[in-house]
């Protein structure tokens, strides 16, 4: 009698000790600052020389990530503050020298799917080994985007706080990584835009950092 009522009280423990322990090994999220190198290049100096691309985008971008909100800061002539907020699925822009905020939706891309390809090959970033994504978009032969992501999955975060991050397929990036990305190569038909991981730091955000500035808003 004492092992038929001893039997499921093992089995409760069990399976608590097991649950506990998948709890344990469940991936920490990433939570922290990373500083990244910013390199241009102009295919077309006619249309925009490499000089004036280069000061537009600076050559600095600091990033702030926590849970799906991303504070992106640069030092460049164009654009100072990018604000993407999970609660709203929005992209906020605040450029230099203006008072307003630039607001795009991010619930779907105007360009189609061409391909997705991941790369096992290993490349090392910032002292981190990374794998390759790939993810080609566009509307024509000569309009196309071409996204590489180099990411390292110890630097795990959600996939689902980014599920509906659909421009430019970026949800497809998150799905497939579960990592944020520590170099990113964006390819134009015009230019080409680097961005290369040169510190990381995992530590607390405030939430502070994601509140947009209250100024007046232009919808994209």
């Amino acid at each position: 009698m004492k092992k038929i009522i001893l039997l499921p009280l093992v089995a409760v423990l069990f399976s608590s000790f097991n649950l506990k322990k998948k709890e344990l090994l469940k991936k920490k999220e990433f939570i922290g600052k990373i500083t990244y190198s910013i390199d241009t290049y102009s295919k077309k100096p006619d249309i925009i020389s490499q000089n004036r691309l280069a000061s537009l985008y600076g050559d600095k971008m600091i990033i702030y990530i926590k849970k799906g909100d991303i504070l992106r800061d640069y030092n460049g002539l164009d654009i100072s503050k990018v604000y993407i907020l999970k609660s709203t699925n929005k992209e906020y822009s605040k450029r230099n020298h203006v008072d307003s905020l630039y607001v795009m939706s991010l619930d779907s891309s105007a360009e189609k799917l061409i391909s997705m390809k991941k790369r096992d090959s290993v490349f090392v970033i910032a002292r981190h080994p990374c794998q390759s994504l790939i993810i080609e978009t566009g509307n024509s032969p000569t309009h196309t985007f071409r996204n590489t992501y180099y990411y390292d999955k110890d630097l795990y975060v959600d996939p689902s706080d980014y599920k509906n991050r659909k421009f430019g397929y970026t949800n497809l990036y998150y799905e497939t990584a579960k990592a944020q990305w520590l170099k990113y190569v964006l390819e134009t038909e015009n230019c080409i835009i680097t961005y290369t991981a040169i510190e990381i730091e995992e530590t607390d955000v405030d939430d502070s950092m994601f509140v947009v500035p209250n100024f007046p808003k232009t919808h994209w």
